[in-house]
C-alpha cells in the first residue's frame, strides 16, 4: 500500500509499505481504537482526503468497531458544524487549517450549533499556531482536543489537551511501540 504524506516537514510524497500484513494491520487498527477510546456509539466525521493515512486511518477504526462515519466532500466550516449538530458527531481528525476556517466563522453563529456531542477531536499535519489551539479549545470546550505528531512513514507523538495547556507548543511523548 500506498500512504500520502502532506508534505508539511518535505514534499509531498507517496510512502510504499510494502505487502500488508493482515496480522500487523489488524494490530494496528486495534492500537489506535485503544489509543483513542473507540466505540461503536462513536460517529467520525472525515475532514480531509481519505487517501491519507489521519482522515482514513481514522475510517478504518470507526469501520472496525462498527461506528457510523459522515464524509464530508469537501472542507467548509459551516458544513462542518451543521453535520456535527445533524449527526450527533462525536470525534474528527483535523489540521490546523481546519481550526482557522472554523474559528473564522462569526462566535454567535458558531453558538447556534450544538457540538455537546463532540468527545475528541486529534488534529496533526501541520504546527498549530499556539493562539489557534487556545482559540479552538476555548471554541469547542468541553471536548478534550488532542494532538499527535507523526509520519506517514511511521510512528508518532501525542499529547493531550491538559499536557498540552501545561506545555503550549509540546507535541508531547511518543505513543505506544513508537521509539
Amino acid at each position: 500500500p500506498i500512504f500520502y504524506t502532506s508534505g508539511t516537514t518535505g514534499r509531498p510524497k507517496g510512502v510504499v509499505h510494502g505487502q500488508i500484513d493482515p496480522a500487523r494491520a489488524s494490530l494496528a487498527t486495534e492500537a489506535q481504537v485503544l489509543l483513542w477510546g473507540w466505540t461503536a456509539d462513536d460517529v467520525y466525521i472525515v475532514t480531509g482526503p481519505l487517501y491519507h493515512a489521519g482522515p482514513g486511518g481514522w475510517a478504518m477504526a470507526a469501520l472496525a468497531v462498527g461506528a457510523s462515519t459522515v464524509i464530508l466532500a469537501t472542507f467548509d466550516a459551516r458544513e462542518w458544524f451543521r453535520l456535527v449538530a445533524r449527526h450527533r458527531v462525536t470525534c474528527t481528525f483535523a489540521v490546523p487549517a481546519h481550526f482557522i476556517r472554523m474559528l473564522e466563522v462569526p462566535e454567535a453563529e458558531r453558538a447556534g450549533f450544538d457540538l455537546s456531542s463532540l468527545r475528541l477531536v486529534v488534529h496533526a499535519g501541520a504546527p498549530c499556531p499556539v493562539p489557534v489551539k487556545y482559540r479552538i479549545i476555548e471554541a469547542l470546550a468541553p471536548c478534550e482536543i488532542s494532538e499527535l505528531y507523526g509520519m506517514s512513514e511511521g510512528g508518532a507523538t501525542r499529547i493531550t489537551m491538559a499536557e498540552w495547556l501545561a506545555r503550549p507548543g509540546s507535541v508531547g511523548t511518543p505513543w505506544p511501540g513508537t521509539e
